[in-house]
């Protein structure tokens, strides 16, 4: 089963699971270098660089304990010897039911002011809000503020300690209540929220009516409870008070009355403000065996704007998508640790990782995916849209790309330039002069970044990246990162869903199949279940994640045809599949039509051949085994003539002779 978990600082006090034993931060020495005690083994104490965790995180050999409500002890390993260790009881906020994600994201958004308060007594600020959400007509009293804030604090940011504790209890009456709130829901959002003056009163009226239809036809144990007025005001006046105005009284009105105006400040810490975006490059790339052109590739990174240090990135062919968001916010997350393996020349390190505390975006399709919204509330990463037309909302992130275009890109052979007009003034052929292969390109952006831009001035910052990006980690503290690795690998997955069938599930015609799976399905037979949702990494099609609501956890299912899958892209994947469309539409439909009629009119001849061959053939046998039966026949008879009395034979007037005492046979004859 696969767990995903909430973010962690590396420090004192934290523990983890380290190759099946249980360790705790005890104390921090100069250098990064941690002092753990070996809670497996009697308290005996190690010592371990930063480098050294955060390796055997990437790798996913080290899982931190996870602190607050809805956690609970889980074992990692599935033998016996394993040890456990406290994880959340949940796994992937996107799995959750559409009402309770709503429900968290109402309390999440009620106690989100009073998250940005430091070094000061709380309960004032918690006094003010309650007193402001009043005011818009929400839920959130000061104690059950304070509750929210505490278990939110308490369990280190982990949006899942904001579910409530009457969730999955599975009794009769939350199931009927489930049903009657969605019910409240549907008549809101279908009467009340219309430009018609529909009151209160009326609302009630009309879900009262509809209940009873429905109890006309159910047991009386089974029966929905009628909501009172009161209920039904209060679920108004939990509604976004924006959207709701809007729906009633037009978009002016709510605009300037529940309106509010975005103010942008400079980050004041690293990660605190991450601007992302994407650019084609001005180049022209070619095939790394071939040396054939292969065109322009898209750049998508993400900057730091306090220190102005590029994050991350993710180069492709593709048109920008979602696996590019999911591609290069991975890499922006994970430490850089590959750096020196891989490009030794590289001469400087690449220090940035971590979690954002906000994350810019614009207006693309991509940006406003509902797997990238899921996996921001379940990394705790506050997704910020910029308005349309507005790009001097990330024009960190946008002076960035220039700088990369002519600092770097523009002085390379097979350059575009920026437009047309500057290859012209240079008479340059960027097809001609084209020789950077995919694979150049990308160790070029890598030195690029670590070796040229990290260490120079940058007028932006007004500073040098990354001494500007070190001092606020020695002031501000270590990034946050996920408790486990896998919460940036799966949690910005793709989802989908489907069945399970005997064969496993199919999905973009690929199948995928194991004995896990089937007992999952065995066991949501007996519930009448027979649909699962599932994730799925759109750049390796070779497994899915099938989601066990049960556990609350991920089964991980192989494709069948390893061979073809491994490592192979929704987007190539697709793209064979056009292809062979492709070939299927180029078939002439009428021209094979009759080709099949003439095999089949050929097959009906040669049948009536082979048949009238087969009787022929029959009528030839059947003379010749006559002729040997009266051939054998006669001899047999002059044979027992010869050694037998003569019988007594009757004479008719007919003169023919019948044998006395012989029975008649097949094949046999009467004298004449």
């Amino acid at each position: 089963m696969i767990y995903l978990a909430s973010r962690v600082t590396i420090g004192k006090g934290i523990k983890f699971l380290l190759h099946n034993r249980k360790f705790k931060i005890v104390d921090e020495l100069e250098n990064d270098v941690f002092v753990v005690k070996d809670l497996s083994f009697s308290g005996v104490e190690k010592k371990y660089s930063l480098n050294d965790l955060l390796k055997f995180h990437t790798n996913g050999e080290l899982v931190f304990e996870e602190v607050g409500k809805n956690t609970s002890d889980i074992k990692e390993e599935q033998d016996d010897d394993s040890v456990s260790i406290n994880r959340s009881q949940f796994s992937d906020f996107s799995m959750l039911p559409d009402e309770l994600k709503q429900e968290v994201e109402n309390r999440f958004e009620a106690i989100k002011p009073l998250l940005q308060i430091e070094g000061e007594a709380i309960f004032p600020y918690i006094k003010a809000r309650a007193a402001e959400l009043k005011s818009q007509g929400k839920v959130g009293s000061e104690r059950t503020l304070y509750r929210w804030y505490k278990d939110y604090q308490d369990s280190r940011g982990n949006i899942f300690s904001l579910i409530p504790a009457y969730y999955n209890c599975g009794s009769k009456g939350s199931r009927q209540n489930k049903e009657v709130d969605q019910i409240i829901e549907k008549f809101i959002n279908d009467f009340y929220n219309k430009k018609e003056a529909i009151t209160v009163k009326t609302v009630s009226r009309l879900i009262r009516d509809n209940i009873n239809s429905i109890n006309k036809f159910r047991e009386a144990k089974n029966r929905l409870t009628i909501p009172s007025q009161s209920t039904i005001r209060r679920r108004i006046k939990e509604q976004d008070p924006f959207q709701s105005a809007k729906a009633r009284y037009g978009a002016k009105f709510a605009k300037e009355n529940f309106g509010m105006v975005n103010q942008q400040e400079k980050p004041k810490r690293p990660l605190e403000r991450v601007e992302f975006d994407h650019t084609p490059i001005d180049l022209i790339v070619v095939d790394d065996k071939t040396r054939e052109e292969i065109g322009r590739p898209w750049l998508t990174y993400l900057i730091d704007c306090c220190s102005g240090s590029i994050l991350g990135f993710y180069i492709s062919f593709e048109h920008p998508s979602y696996i590019s968001v999911m591609q290069a916010l991975k890499h922006a997350i994970a430490p850089k640790d590959y750096v020196k393996e891989k490009y030794p020349n590289i001469k400087n390190e690449w220090l940035v990782y971590g979690l954002p505390e906000k994350l810019v975006v614009d207006n693309g399709k991509e940006f406003l995916s509902k797997d990238l919204d899921d996996a921001c509330k379940q990394l705790n990463i506050e997704l910020f849209q910029c308005p349309v037309k507005s790009p001097w909302y990330k024009g960190t992130v946008e002076r960035s790309f220039r700088t990369f275009q002519q600092g770097l890109i523009h002085q390379l052979p097979g350059t575009t330039f920026s437009n047309t007009q500057g290859r012209k003034k240079r008479e340059y052929q960027s097809e001609k002069k084209a020789v950077i292969s995919f694979s150049a390109l990308i160790e070029i952006v890598h030195r690029w970044i670590i070796d040229v831009y990290s260490e120079e001035f940058n007028s932006g910052v007004k500073g040098i990246p990354k001494n500007i990006w070190k001092q606020g980690i020695e002031f501000y503290g270590r990034p946050h990162i996920p408790a486990s690795r896998f919460d940036w690998t799966y949690a910005l997955m793709k989802i989908d869903e489907r069945t399970i069938g005997n064969e496993g599930i199919r999905f973009n015609h690929l199948k995928y199949q194991s004995h896990e799976l089937q007992q999952l399905r065995s066991e949501l037979e007996k519930k009448d279940i027979s649909r699962v949702k599932f994730k799925y990494d759109p750049e390796d099609l070779s497994r899915i994640f099938v989601y066990d609501d049960a556990s609350k956890s991920f089964i991980e299912v192989p494709g069948n045809n390893q061979k073809y899958t491994k490592g192979l892209s929704l987007y190539i994947h697709r793209l064979g599949i056009r292809k062979l469309n492709e070939e299927k539409k180029k078939v002439d439909e009428d021209s094979i039509a009759a080709a099949t009629t003439e095999i089949f009119e050929i097959a009906a001849e040669e049948s009536k051949k082979t048949r009238r061959a087969r009787k022929q053939k029959a009528i030839m046998e059947g003379k010749n085994s006559a002729t040997e039966i009266k051939q054998t026949s006669s001899k047999k008879e002059t044979l027992e003539d010869s050694i037998k009395p003569k019988q007594v034979v009757q004479k008719t007037e007919s003169k023919k002779v019948v044998p006395i005492n012989k029975p008649k046979k097949w094949g046999s004859y009467i004298a004449k």
